[in-house]
């Protein structure tokens, strides 16, 4: 029987996600969910499919969990369940039916990026400085904070003007499918190619307000510091001489700060990431979204149906089947390296870290543990032992993830539920884990 190495590692913490994308109409929603009545759902029944009542291996092992019995979801449901140890499909339903996945889109933006770049690899924002005026190469990056422009202006002393150059990104700042109102609700930045705390006004993390101007932001903070009275927005200015770098964190940090909190902000950056290592720039939305899809198919993820309008999910126009979310899954726990996608980027090609598929389950939220899933799971068995990416939009849930059996086999589970409430809908996708869980 095939078992991958990292199974064992998986057994001991394992885990299933929580929360992502969540838009005003969900904030609303959800509200609306605490002050109102206890939910009486009908009993809706989830139809039982398993893929195969005598499931076996090359070695006549068969899945524990072979005519797996899932507890009712209600709503519209697709579902999709592996056993990673036997190799073989326990359940279905509607796999191959479009879901609004919400913020379960990460998942495709994270294995995209790990198949196409260094795990190392940073952005390096450029400053450059003739005289009194400087120059903001922006690189991307929107994990930028104040030490960064702390050391920058330090190296730059005084200065007259600050410009920033955007001429990375290009195109529309805010995706098909998303409110407007979610930047004041501070689920989403315009996509400007830099950004100081992810574009908040007032923290450093969280869901707060969002800036309407974010690259302006950024060279209006580094102005204050220089002492510059003159600043704006200049698409390809001339070269000037270098004088100071920020550097972005490595791509793993960045990966797992997105995928654990479910940040949209970082989600989009990192697609236009993928599109620009891809030969893409400047980087739009479809450019984004096109390159993601294409590195999946590459290293053998089927996107058949897939619809991308954003990179974080939070546009309500995405539509992902459950197989192609599986896939995802699939490919990760067999790893990569010589299956890593075809990319422009020199340095990640040559850097044995590109294609390392595995660091995507290692990235998922732990249930009852961290991220999303912190605050879930807290009375179900599958506590610690299960691993997922969240998903939240109004009346959509999603759960895609990982999670260790008592039979010390590993099921990866592709779950999207549309036109259902929230709460009730998460309390059985968990139910649903932790059944998994028992087999």
């Amino acid at each position: 029987m095939k078992v991958f190495w990292w199974v064992s590692v998986v057994v001991a913490v394992v885990v299933v996600a929580a929360t992502a994308t969540v838009g005003v109409a969900y904030h609303q929603a959800y509200s609306e969910v605490e002050s109102a009545p206890a939910y009486e759902l009908a009993p809706a029944e989830l139809p039982v499919t398993p893929v195969d009542p005598a499931l076996a291996d090359a070695n006549g092992n068969a899945s524990p969990a072979a005519g797996f019995q899932p507890p009712a979801i209600a709503g519209s449901v697709g579902a999709s369940v592996f056993d990673l140890n036997s190799q073989h499909l326990v359940y279905e339903h509607n796999a191959q039916q479009q879901f609004v996945p919400a913020s379960s889109t990460k998942v495709l933006t994270a294995t995209a990026a790990l198949a196409t770049m260094d795990l190392d690899k940073r952005l390096h924002t450029v400053i450059e400085q003739d005289g009194g005026r400087v120059v903001i190469r922006a690189a991307g990056d929107v994990w930028l904070d104040d030490a960064d422009l702390d050391a920058a202006a330090a190296v730059i002393g005084q200065a007259d003007s600050v410009e920033i150059d955007t001429s990375l990104w290009d195109g529309p700042t805010q995706a098909e499918g998303w409110d407007p109102a979610n930047v004041a609700e501070g689920y989403i930045a315009p996509m400007e190619p830099a950004m100081l705390h992810g574009a908040r006004i007032g923290a450093t993390t969280g869901d707060v307000p969002r800036s309407t101007s974010p690259a302006f932001d950024v060279a209006q903070a580094l102005a204050d510091r220089v002492g510059a009275t003159q600043v704006g927005i200049h698409d390809g200015a001339p070269s000037m001489p270098e004088v100071a770098v920020m550097k972005s964190p490595i791509l793993r940090e960045r990966l797992e700060l997105m995928i654990k909190h479910s940040d949209n902000v970082m989600a989009e950056a990192i697609g236009r990431e993928i599109a620009i290592a891809r030969g893409k720039q400047p980087a739009t939305f479809a450019d984004a979204t096109s390159a993601t899809l294409q590195v999946l198919s590459e290293i053998g993820v089927d996107v058949t149906g897939a619809a991308l309008r954003d990179n974080s999910g939070l546009s309500s126009d995405n539509r992902l089947t459950p197989a192609t979310l599986l896939q995802c899954l699939q490919v990760a726990a067999r790893g990569s390296g010589a299956d890593a996608a075809e990319t422009t980027d020199a340095a990640a090609a040559d850097s044995g870290s590109v294609g390392d598929l595995r660091s995507l389950l290692d990235l998922l939220p732990v249930a009852g543990g961290d991220g999303t899933l912190d605050d879930r799971y807290a009375e179900l068995s599958a506590r610690g032992y299960a691993r997922a990416k969240t998903g939240t939009l109004t009346d959509t849930s999603a759960l895609v993830g990982i999670v260790t059996g008592k039979s010390g086999h590993t099921y990866a589970y592709s779950l999207l539920v549309n036109d259902a409430p929230i709460l009730p809908a998460r309390a059985q996708l968990d139910e649903f884990v932790s059944a998994l869980r028992e087999h």
